[in-house]
């Protein structure tokens, strides 16, 4: 009697909880949803539009100096002639 006590007790502190939170989860909710609706958010968003458009041409340009870059150095390699490192022989050796 007292485990089956003991396991109902434990249920309900659970549910008990968690409805609790779950209520004032709903009521911060709906006070954000309120403050969002009486200060507007198009006035903010506009800017951080015009922002955001800046920073992706900005990036953009960054990145046609990264490509120019790579091109340069693709043709540099591509045109530039083998070089064979060699170890200096040693007077006497014989070639391998």
């Amino acid at each position: 009697m007292n485990d089956i006590f003991f396991a109902v007790s434990i249920m309900f502190a659970i549910s008990a909880t968690l409805a609790l939170v779950l209520g004032i989860a709903w009521l911060r909710a709906q006070q954000r949803v309120r403050m969002l609706e009486r200060t507007g958010t198009k006035s903010s968003s506009d800017g951080t539009l015009e922002r955001l458009e800046q920073e992706v041409d900005s990036l953009a340009s960054q990145v046609s100096h990264l490509a120019k870059g790579q091109e340069f150095l693709s043709r540099f390699v591509s045109e530039r002639v083998p070089v064979r490192l060699r170890r200096p022989e040693a007077p006497g050796s014989t070639p391998s």
